[in-house]
């Protein structure tokens, strides 16, 4: 097999024997020369057909985040049976590292619909709970139980893929509405085959199904952190504002302050991103 690019220390874009092209995960394996013959028997994991938007998240992903989210997803498959398609490392440990992000910026986001989650998905928030639990022993990460829902969520959204086509054709056309209003009011131009709009997209994706659901986050229990992102970020709060009468108006229904808050920080990490060029 031969290693053609470094994604990170531990990962290298490859082609295996048939020339299709790969991700190899391993120690070091990111490190010396390109391209060279790297050894099947030294890595730890490959992948194929992993989406070009999550190749783009893996320079900033955490090595241990990824180990840990590899003996998550083994242990779902113990439990649960079902199949999980090999990208989902990747955006489980993206989930992860997100997760603890907040965590370390005293973000708690409420989740009402937690009760139901727990009995209602009985092995999803299992494994949510074994996801704390891990990152607790090997990383010291003390999350709180809410961020267990949050974990089940993202497997039981696995599960059951937003794919009606109708569905499909009216999201797409409310996401690149919204993205053109951000890059009007925050005057940018996103790439739209970046990680970073794929992963917004998704939590615009997840909002439009839990706004389905009846199952919104809500509750004014951050309403401090509400008003200090409002104060420290005027321009996004402004945006924020204008996709939620957007939202409002295409899907009926009216955000939460946290829903508010939840989208102000999805937003800002969007912007702050290197790949978003000013205009």
């Amino acid at each position: 097999m031969q290693a053609i690019k470094k994604l990170n220390n531990n990962f290298a874009l490859c082609l295996d024997s048939s020339g299709v092209e790969m991700i190899a995960y391993g120690k070091g394996v990111g490190f010396g020369q390109f391209p060279r013959e790297v050894e099947l028997e030294k890595l730890d994991g490959t992948y194929y057909n992993v989406d070009p938007q999550l190749v783009g998240m893996i320079a900033e992903m955490d090595d241990q985040i990824f180990r840990i989210s590899r003996e998550i997803i083994r242990f779902a498959q113990q439990v649960t049976g079902k199949p999980i398609p090999n990208n989902f490392a990747f955006s489980l440990t993206d989930h992860i590292q997100f997760a603890i992000e907040r965590q370390r910026k005293n973000i708690h986001m409420k989740m009402p619909f937690a009760y139901e989650i727990e009995h209602l998905y009985e092995k999803e928030f299992q494994i949510g709970d074994f996801a704390l639990k891990r990152l607790k022993e090997e990383l010291k990460v003390f999350l709180p139980k809410e961020e267990a829902t949050g974990i089940a969520l993202h497997f039981i959204n696995n599960y059951q893929q937003y794919s009606a086509e109708t569905a499909t054709t009216e999201f797409e056309d409310l996401l690149e509405q919204v993205l053109v209003m951000i890059e009007d009011h925050q005057g940018l131009t996103l790439d739209r085959s970046s990680y970073d709009c794929y992963r917004f997209s998704m939590h615009l994706r997840y909002f439009m199904k839990r706004s389905g659901e009846g199952a919104l986050y809500t509750g004014s229990g951050e309403d401090e952190l509400y008003q200090h992102m409002k104060a420290d970020y005027p321009d996004i709060y402004k945006t924020m504002t204008a996709i939620q009468g957007y939202l409002q108006k295409a899907l009926k229904i009216q955000c939460s302050p946290e829903e508010q808050l939840y989208l102000m920080i999805h937003i800002n990490r969007l912007c702050a991103k290197e790949d978003c060029h000013r205009q």
